[in-house]
């Protein structure tokens, strides 16, 4: 039987207090009486609520799209109740855990990515020229798939993740470029999705990051057929990697992500020099390696879009 904690619980009396909330999240709280913690970090707690996981992080951690973001009065005092196997209460006002309430939900609201402007072809190339310009001085990680970020032949140092990933993402550009032959189009994602999925280490792997780039370009510039077949190869291998980033590949499905790599893309479909230059410096600070990563899947994307200009019209890619 779930807690009723939250039937007599005020929502002023919860430490933390829920400022956004991400679509994904929404998504899967809507509805739901109860769920349990599954996961605690320095900054961040999650959820689990039928079978789906949602993150709940201090408001610093960055808008996305699978988060409730929480401001709190002192340090994260509100995560001091969570802990990994307690039992969760959902109302629309409260977040209750093991019978003490926690967030205060009211007033939640909804976070959306940066909306795509109006692009073209001459925007998008003048953003991915910017961003080549930064090659030279970029101090991009030692490690991960950021060498992706100029080309499906990696730059720099070699790194084990970009080693492996090698062949897959040859693989991925030659599909976006359209050389694949298109019956074994589903047998090239599959067995590139294999390689990728759970490729690195952490919580959302590198080769998790690259995929969750790509999906969102795809989706955010239009390009639904690709989009659809990518996520078709991505949900048949969520199990290849954990939790945490089953959530944020199963967000990306839908063309959500965090707030960072929205901007970063937006920034460059519009060709915003200045914007980039921030958005860039945000991703950068996101995770390890993970906004390196999910910014190369998204430029894997958009640099095959403009080998095919003939894909374009009216600020949406035709495939």
């Amino acid at each position: 039987m779930p807690l009723n904690v939250s039937s007599f619980a005020s929502p002023s009396e919860a430490l933390g207090h829920g400022v956004q909330i991400g679509c994904f999240a929404c998504d899967v709280i809507d509805g739901a009486r109860s769920g349990c913690v599954t996961a605690v970090f320095e900054r961040s707690g999650y959820i689990e609520v039928d079978g789906d996981w949602v993150c709940v992080a201090n408001v610093d951690a960055g808008y996305n799209a699978v988060t409730i973001s929480v401001r709190s009065s002192s340090s994260n005092d509100w995560l001091d109740h969570f802990q990994v196997g307690a039992p969760v209460v959902i109302t629309p006002s409260l977040l209750s855990i093991s019978d003490r309430p926690a967030v205060n939900l009211l007033p939640l609201t909804l976070w959306s990515p940066a909306v795509a402007p109006c692009w073209s072809l001459a925007t998008l190339s003048r953003g991915l020229q910017t961003l080549a310009k930064w090659a030279p001085d970029a101090r991009l990680p030692a490690d991960g798939l950021g060498q992706y970020l100029y080309g499906s032949q990696a730059i720099g140092v070699a790194t084990r993740e970009s080693d492996a990933a090698g062949g897959a993402i040859a693989d991925l550009t030659q599909w976006l470029r359209g050389v694949v032959d298109p019956t074994g189009e589903s047998g090239v994602l599959a067995r590139s999705v294999r390689t990728l999925i759970g490729l690195g280490p952490g919580l959302t792997p590198s080769g998790d990051d690259f995929l969750v780039g790509m999906l969102i370009a795809l989706s955010v510039c239009g390009a639904k057929r690709w989009q659809h077949q990518l996520a078709n190869a991505v949900q048949a291998g969520l199990q290849g990697t954990g939790s945490v980033s089953q959530t944020h590949l199963k967000a990306a499905v839908k063309g959500e992500g965090g707030e960072a790599l929205h901007q970063a893309l937006v920034a460059l479909m519009a060709g915003e020099g200045d914007r980039l230059g921030h958005a860039v410096s945000a991703l950068d600070r996101v995770g390890h390696t993970s906004g390196w990563d999910g910014l190369a899947g998204v430029v894997t994307v958009l640099r095959a879009i403009t080998g095919r200009p003939f894909l374009v019209r009216d600020g949406r890619c035709l495939s």
